[in-house]
């Protein structure tokens, strides 16, 4: 299946920083690649998902819609990663519709299914509709069974029916209607409630004329800061930060003390669970930790630190930081040592044997570090004999450049338009030319990357027709071949050789020069070594009287014929028709056959049209469709709503073509879809 058609029909409406540009061209991304994150393991270059290291930059990998490809070579594909919220399908990545956490083709090959919904979605014939106020639907019904809290089911509820076939799936109301009584938990009935919410307490109210709850009751809060009661005076649980005390058969909710760092207390004076950043001493003082610190004692001593600072010695203990750009250290007395540094720094080390300290300094902050992202030194990597470079900033290339037999990597700015994939090793930063090129780029004299023809902005230029290129790495570039309807046009040198036009009005598709064509453009004829039209909307002809065949929308009238009424339109859509032009016979990229007519694919509800050629195994309508749309299903090459709640339908596309309500076949299926679909028009009424 062609992949370029599935990514165009697939992706239904429902990286951060490493996403790969989109809008990514084969120069607009050249050593653009360099990830900025730190990694938990120190690393000497990493590159951004969809782009690979080229040996002296990262490059881009071919980009593609919601996710990346991890790739070995320039803008070449491999290894295919999706987004969150996308899923891989056919060797691209579908955003997923809303509320789906699983998407695939059904097992008959011919509709998309969720096969598991996310958390307030029900899974209903393949679709995940949103539950809304309800949390249960039936399994057998599909209509709503159980609401939400605070929700009651409403027989006498009118749903609103969508009026877009796209996405008429995310506008399922259940039959829930709110309670009527303020605070309500539970509610069997509008005006009666069973159950008040958290702070609430159900208060009769008795009969009172006139009341908006006759008979029934409200619900009344509780005292303050009281999450469970049941009256005004009688509390059983307090909200976090207050704690339960009972004076005279009276229960209300006091503050913990101190109230700012108690979240939790029996009494006034006893605390049980401290604020975030703050340590239980005993059982009565919350104690907030020092810097760096995550657990002391009840002597106030530190017993662990963050991963950057280091625990001291002294009284009480406490926590030291390792120091600016510092992963890990040790400390002895009051001296701190980095034992490793983060990355983008480097380890700087002062004194010898058990006096040597080391510190972290940024790699930008070398001399003559124009460019330099990641780095390390003899403290980072013994191999190492001084600080060098090992990863540019996004627009650099790291190249080697060799003086006195001491090679020294250096980051030498990348210029776009050459489209270098990599530059030579020099002995200066100033004479580096390309030494590879990029794809559909090759290398011509003085170590210059060209495409054919050059591209904008090249020191050398070409005609915009030529197509076909000569030269070598040691050569000029020149033209050696045209687009069609040019011809190649001598010149005294090879490489001022331009391309001309092969005739003004266009219709000479091949020529060797522009008065002998040798091949004729799609309604013109050749006549001599000249191109001549051929009747209006006529495809291919003979001569200027016989049409033998018409445009693709067109088909031959059979009636008294002109110039003008050779070839006659079809109806709108129509690739071919038979005369009179309104009965079509296949259709045009982007339409589906259906009902003598063709319509568009998301009108008809269609991912996928079958092709044109009739097989026994799909003798119905083999211009009709073959894939349908996600929350559709297929009956007879059409498409149609897999789910109808309110009218009791669901088809089972998850289950081989069969339904919950036992239907054994799809006369039956479609039967019982003609009555659903009338249920449907009846509440729209």
């Amino acid at each position: 299946m062609n992949k370029v058609l599935i990514a165009s029909i697939l992706v239904i409406g429902v990286l951060g920083q490493q996403s790969p540009p989109l809008d990514c061209t084969f120069l607009s991304c050249l050593a653009t690649g360099a990830l900025k994150v730190s990694q938990s393991t120190r690393q000497a270059y990493v590159c951004m998902d969809g782009y690979y290291w080229a040996g002296q930059s990262c490059q881009p990998c071919q980009p593609i819609e919601g996710g990346f490809y991890k790739c070995s070579d320039y803008y070449s594909t491999g290894s295919l990663t999706c987004s969150p919220g996308w899923t891989q399908l056919n060797g691209i990545c579908v955003n997923m519709p809303n509320g789906c956490l699983s998407y695939s083709l059904n097992s008959s090959g011919n509709a998309y299914v969720c096969g598991q919904c996310d958390k307030g979605f029900s899974l209903i014939a393949g679709v995940c509709v949103e539950n809304q106020a309800c949390t249960v639907y039936s399994s057998t019904r599909y209509v709503c069974t159980q609401c939400a809290a605070g929700y009651y089911l409403d027989w006498d509820y009118v749903p609103a029916i969508s009026t877009s076939s796209d996405y008429y799936y995310n506008f399922f109301d259940g039959f829930c209607s709110p309670c009527g009584i303020t605070a309500c938990q539970n509610c069997p009935s509008k005006n009666t409630c069973t159950q008040c919410a958290a702070g609430f307490f159900w208060s009769f109210s008795g009969l009172t004329s006139g009341s908006q709850t006759d008979g029934s009751g409200t619900c009344q809060k509780c005292v303050d800061f009281c999450t469970n009661c049941k009256n005004s005076q009688t509390c059983s649980q307090c909200a976090d930060g207050y704690y339960l005390n009972t004076v005279n058969g009276v229960s209300t909710c006091q503050t913990c003390l101190p109230s700012t760092t108690c979240m939790k207390c029996s009494n006034g004076t006893t605390c049980s669970v401290c604020a975030s950043g703050y340590q239980l001493i005993g059982s009565t003082t919350c104690q907030k930790l020092p810097e760096g610190c995550t657990q002391m004692d009840n002597n106030q001593n530190c017993t662990a630190c963050i991963s950057t600072y280091v625990l001291n010695s002294q009284t009480p203990k406490t926590c030291t930081p390792c120091g600016t750009g510092c992963a890990t250290c040790t400390i002895s007395n009051t001296t701190v040592t980095c034992t490793k540094c983060q990355e983008f720094y480097y380890g700087v080390s002062t004194g010898d044997g058990a006096n040597k300290v080391v510190t972290c300094a940024a790699c930008n902050s070398v001399p003559q570090s124009t460019g330099w992202l990641r780095c390390g030194g003899p403290n980072d990597v013994p191999s190492y004999t001084t600080v060098q470079v090992t990863q540019c900033v996004d627009g650099y290339f790291l190249v080697s450049i060799t003086v006195n037999n001491i090679t020294t990597p250096t980051c030498i700015a990348a210029v776009q338009i050459q489209g270098c994939l990599t530059l030579t090793n020099t002995s200066t930063n100033t004479n580096n030319v390309c030494a590879t090129c990029v794809r559909t780029f090759s290398s011509y004299t003085g170590g210059t990357c060209l495409s054919c023809p050059p591209q904008y902005g090249a020191s050398t230029q070409l005609s915009a027709q030529c197509n076909k290129c000569g030269g070598t790495s040691t050569t000029d570039i020149s033209c050696i071949g045209c687009s069609s309807k040019y011809f190649l046009q001598a010149a005294s040198a090879a490489s001022t050789a331009t391309c001309a036009t092969c005739s003004p009005n266009g219709g000479c598709l091949e020529c060797s020069s522009s008065t002998n064509c040798t091949k004729c453009n799609t309604g013109f004829y050749l006549s001599g070594t000249t191109c001549q039209p051929c009747q209006t909307n006529c495809a291919q002809c003979d001569n200027s009287t016989f049409c033998k065949t018409c445009m693709d929308g067109y088909f031959p009238y059979s009636g008294t014929k002109t110039a003008q009424a050779v070839c006659v339109a079809c109806q709108f859509g129509c690739a071919t028709c038979t005369s009179p032009g309104q009965v079509c016979l296949t259709c045009i990229d982007g339409y589906v056959f259906q009902s003598g007519g063709c319509v568009p694919l998301n009108n008809a509800n269609c991912a996928l049209k079958l092709n044109s050629t009739i097989t026994n195994d799909k003798p119905i309508s083999s211009s009709g469709c073959s894939i349908c749309k996600y929350g559709f299903h297929m009956l007879q090459n059409r498409c149609f709503q897999s789910v109808q709640p309110y009218a009791g339908y669901a088809y089972g596309q998850t289950t081989n073509v069969t339904t919950d309500l036992n239907y054994q076949n799809d006369t039956k299926v479609y039967a019982h879809l003609l009555m659903a679909s009338f249920i449907m028009l009846v509440f729209t009424l």
